[in-house]
């Protein structure tokens, strides 16, 4: 009788594990949803990417981003420095003419801004910087093949 029992606990015990496993994926956050792989730097989001830039002094952490023609993407700031930052993209590396709306405000250290950024057709390349310290810039590659490229 002590081996019939002794074996009844052992499956009532796994099934009391499998239950616990599917019950913690079907709790879970993402349950339900499908993962799926980005195809440019950072997370898809429903509208496009989200390009995520760490500001310190005195560098964006990435520099150089990449996304596909058309394709709009959330642009967010994070400054991990002591001073303030901000960050504006351009259409030329002399950084005269402002694409449109996307200017993330200033960004105090430990905060996150963001901006959605709609590149401009007929650009291959858009130049972005900090307004506060010029020294630090980056690029934002647009292409088809962008994220094939990295």
């Amino acid at each position: 009788m002590g081996i019939l029992r002794s074996s009844r606990v052992r499956v009532a015990g796994f099934a009391c594990a499998g239950a616990l496993i599917l019950l913690s994926g079907a709790c879970s956050e993402n349950a339900g949803q499908t993962e799926r792989q980005t195809p440019v730097e950072g997370q898809t989001t429903e509208s496009g990417a989200v390009l995520s830039v760490s500001a310190r002094e005195y560098a964006f952490v990435p520099d150089r981003l990449q996304v596909r023609p058309g394709q709009v993407a959330e642009l967010r700031l994070k400054n991990d420095g002591s001073k303030e930052h901000s960050l504006s993209v351009y259409e030329d590396d002399g950084y005269s003419e402002p694409v449109e709306g996307a200017t993330v405000a200033t960004a105090a250290p430990g905060e996150t801004e963001a901006v959605s950024l709609n590149p401009p057709g007929g650009s291959n390349e858009l130049y972005f910087r900090c307004e506060i310290h010029h020294e630090m810039t980056g690029t934002i590659e647009i292409g088809p093949d962008a994220a094939a490229r990295r």
